[in-house]
């Protein structure tokens, strides 16, 4: 991941690691997503909450909301929130 920078909001300090251009949520409010894609982008993921779960992560917030496109194309999570 690339370090993009970093801000404060309130008492919480924030970095940014990669520019996402929009959400899987925003995504599929727009329409942006061909139907032949949503499977593979429904596997991709439960891949990404697979990999959290054999680290011994829990993500409890983990929704079309968090999970970002790059700019390539690439899906991942944006926020993990709290462990």
């Amino acid at each position: 991941m690339k370090f993009q920078g970093a801000y404060i909001q309130g008492s919480e300090a924030f970095l940014v690691l990669e520019f996402f251009s929009y959400t899987l949520e925003t995504a599929l409010n727009e329409n942006k997503i061909k139907e032949e894609n949503k499977i593979k982008i429904a596997k991709r993921s439960l891949k990404i909450l697979e990999t959290l779960q054999c680290q011994k992560k829990i993500t409890r917030d983990f929704r079309p909301g968090v999970l970002g496109f790059t700019d390539r194309g690439l899906i991942k999570i944006i926020d993990f929130g709290k462990f």
